[in-house]
């Protein structure tokens, strides 16, 4: 596995709510399969499109899920959180306001997941669920 471009998801990720730790295994699986196929030339551009929209569409689904689960039980750095989501889905869709090729544009997707994943799950995340912990 690249280290750069793909992630190992191991149990040192989970935050012991199963929601979360479904959306971020899929989230990193995602990133994964983006970085594969861009690498593959035999992968055709209709395919990486389609890939990078599921990716898209998949982690914006996980920002739903841990929103509704961190303002169910009133966390106090929610909105913080809901801006942060904001800031990284405004940064997936203005990449398709730029006329990259579509190789550069799921590359893109990918690092720009990876990093997202990487800092909101080992610091944002994992400081929301020890309050949620605390909470319940």
């Amino acid at each position: 596995m690249n280290k750069l471009w793909q992630i190992d998801f191991s149990d040192e990720y989970l935050t012991n709510i199963e929601i979360i730790d479904d959306g971020h295994k899929k989230v990193a699986e995602m990133a994964n399969r983006l970085f594969e196929m861009s690498a593959d030339i035999n992968t055709k551009e209709s395919d990486l499109i389609a890939e990078i929209e599921e990716t898209k569409g998949v982690i914006l689904k996980h920002f739903e899920d841990e929103i509704t689960i961190y303002k169910q039980h009133g966390l106090p750095d929610v909105e913080k959180h809901v801006i942060q989501h904001k800031v990284m889905s405004d940064y997936l869709n203005d990449l398709d306001l730029n006329n990259y090729p579509v190789v550069v544009k799921a590359l893109m997707t990918n690092q720009l997941v990876l990093h997202y994943l990487m800092k909101h799950l080992f610091f944002d995340d994992k400081k929301c669920i020890k309050q949620l912990k605390d909470i319940v």
